[in-house]
């Protein structure tokens, strides 16, 4: 697969995870929602799950994707970034 429809199928599988977080999904019901080939499916979820994006898991009957919520940091601690930059000085 090239990279000019690689890229398009990634954005768009991820768009639709995105879209249902709670979305669980086999290959064969990706690739029937987005109208693609299981094997042009494959490479894009592999990719993503690489990417820490997309979840495979791995106890289902079928496996199947779901949407990985990305971490996110509540809080900035200033004062100790700065008191850890002098002190490495």
């Amino acid at each position: 697969m090239t990279a000019k429809k690689m890229l398009p199928l990634q954005m768009e599988c991820m768009m639709l995870f995105q879209s249902d977080p709670l979305l669980a999904l086999s290959i064969d019901e990706l690739a029937g929602k987005l109208g693609i080939k299981q094997e042009e499916i494959q490479l894009v979820l592999d990719l993503l799950v690489k990417q820490g994006i997309i979840r495979q898991s791995a106890d289902a009957p079928a496996q199947l994707f779901t949407y990985q919520e990305p971490v996110t940091v509540a809080e900035f601690d200033v004062n100790r970034t700065k008191q850890q930059t002098i002190g490495d000085l």
